[in-house]
């Protein structure tokens, strides 16, 4: 008997060795995948996340923004004009997503693509999300925009007719973003965005208020309270605004199941499209011109 079991102390050594050996093997591998649920869905109120689904993942969007709340005898903005899009994303491989959507707002449609540059690691590898956001948007309003035009006497005058041509329709959003999930319940990202429209709508300023090319900084965060709860903060700062054109301050919470995403807040950016309201936003935030606001998202995977 105690042979055996003196023969057996080798064995059960070498088997500790082995499993010590192939443990840490794995660890390193898992350490070194990227961190997860740093955001519940691809919003975070009026911005993208900085997140890209998994890999055919199917999202259905809708986001619906109220008017706004400060008149007082509207139903908290419910009986003003309410903007809305409906959108679709599909992620056909590992970090890319594209995806498309119409908006009520001068009937635009838009086509987008999200793409993960570089992922934050468990390991702290590397330490942050690195990710491309982007759309072009066709304004598909019957009437035109205002716009100005150079007279015989060589000043500007400002025209409101139909688009001069198809190309005046369309305008373009770059965005790249860093971010971090810090710890279980903070995540946090920047973003600069540069935006371009070929026909700049000079309504409410003059011919040199507005300009074709737009640039912005953003941040916006989470903080998870609950396995299922979380409150969002955003803000947007356009650096080069028209005159009249007013910054973004959002604050909501968001509920999440996995496969859907719910968010209710407060914001005064309405037009949904991002270089709508980046360049276009009169409403201010600090005379109570805010609107109630929610996104809606649903997810399969393929």
């Amino acid at each position: 008997m105690k042979s055996k079991i003196f023969l057996l102390i080798p064995l059960l050594w070498a088997g500790a060795a082995i499993a010590q050996d192939s443990t840490g093997t794995e660890k390193p591998a898992k350490k070194n995948l990227p961190v997860k649920n740093a955001f519940e869905s691809n919003w975070i109120m009026n911005n993208q996340s900085m997140v890209v689904p998994f890999a055919n993942t199917l999202e259905f969007d809708i986001n619906h923004r109220f008017g706004t709340v400060e008149k007082g005898d509207d139903m908290l903005g419910m009986y003003e004009p309410a903007n809305i899009r409906l959108g679709v994303t599909y992620t056909p491989m590992k970090n890319l997503q594209i995806g498309g959507g119409i908006t009520k707002e001068s009937m635009m449609n838009d086509l987008n693509l999200k793409w993960n540059i570089l992922q934050q690691t468990r390991s702290g590898s590397f330490p942050v999300f690195i990710t491309y956001y982007g759309n072009v948007v066709v304004n598909g309003t019957r009437n035109g925009v205002n716009w100005s035009i150079k007279g015989v006497d060589g000043k500007d005058s400002i025209v409101n007719e139909k688009f001069p041509n198809d190309a005046s329709r369309f305008s373009y959003f770059n965005q790249l973003i860093i971010g971090r999930k810090f710890c279980d319940w903070l995540s946090v990202q920047v973003a600069v965005s540069y935006a371009h429209y070929n026909l700049i709508d000079t309504t409410n300023g003059n011919p040199h208020d507005r300009k074709n090319d737009n640039l912005a900084i953003s941040i916006a965060g989470r903080v998870k309270t609950t396995a299922t709860m979380s409150v969002l903060f955003a803000y947007d700062m356009p650096l080069n605004p028209a005159t009249g054109v007013k910054p973004n301050l959002a604050l909501g919470v968001e509920w999440s199941t996995g496969s859907h995403a719910f968010q209710i807040f407060l914001s005064p950016y309405t037009s949904i499209i991002n270089q709508q309201d980046m360049v276009y936003n009169t409403n201010d935030f600090t005379k109570k011109q805010v609107a109630i606001c929610f996104n809606i998202s649903r997810l399969w995977n393929f």
